[in-house]
């Protein structure tokens, strides 16, 4: 039952159900799959202050090709912790995407978390990997966290040991081959806010994005024209 089908909203309620199949990749579903069909199409706009950043489709499948094959090498496997503390920009994007093709979990981070803040919720996650901005770097550089391999640092940014983010998504690697994920395979880690305790990691399958693809159409009015944005 979808919203066309249906004559009353009773109706709807009463006959409406989940699909959910047994394989999903949320990668596949929010970039690869538009990939293929319409390469060239706008899928994002980011303005960063000082200049505005277009990519299609093609654009965002390739830069995060060339970033699951980076983080490939360096030991992020299915089912590994990657830490991303970025805000909401192409790089964030990018390196959720990265995970995701993987098979590997993303742990989405708030920047605006003290280093404390991250650092707890990176060892509780068994994070291998952390992606972060020159900020958020800083902050977690002093502090303990022994599971950690490789903290790469956005914007050109990175010091020392750190590993820049920009070269690894300048690798041109070719396709890399999307994990054949199930549908409720782990997929992300959100963490509470700790205002009652310690914050708590709730782990998300892919199906998860079913429910969110829904939440769009209703931001478009339930009809997203091919040009939105």
């Amino acid at each position: 039952m979808t919203f066309k089908d249906a004559e009353t909203y009773e109706q709807l309620i009463r006959d409406f159900s989940w699909h959910v199949p047994e394989k999903l990749n949320i990668a596949h579903e929010i970039c690869e799959r538009h990939a293929i069909e319409s390469p060239d199409a706008l899928a994002l706009v980011e303005d960063t202050g000082t200049c505005v950043r277009c990519y299609s489709f093609a654009d965002l499948k390739r830069l995060s090709d060339n970033l699951a094959y980076s983080l490939a090498t360096l030991g992020v496997n299915r089912g590994t912790r990657v830490v991303v503390s970025l805000g909401q920009d192409a790089e964030g994007l990018l390196a959720h995407l990265a995970c995701f093709k993987i098979g590997a979990v993303s742990v989405p981070i708030a920047a605006l978390y003290s280093g404390e803040g991250i650092a707890f919720r990176v060892n509780d996650s068994n994070a291998h990997l952390i992606i972060t901005d020159r900020a958020g770097a800083d902050k977690v550089a002093p502090l303990d966290m022994p599971g950690v391999s490789h903290i790469i640092v956005t914007g050109g940014m990175a010091q020392g040991d750190e590993l820049g983010f920009d070269a690894l998504i300048a690798q041109d690697c070719g396709a890399y081959p999307l994990a054949d994920t199930r549908a409720d395979e782990p997929a992300l880690i959100f963490y509470t806010s700790g205002s009652t305790g310690q914050p708590k990691g709730a782990l998300h399958g892919h199906r998860m994005i079913l429910g969110h693809l829904n939440c769009v159409r209703l931001g478009f009015e339930m009809a997203p024209q091919p040009d939105d944005v």
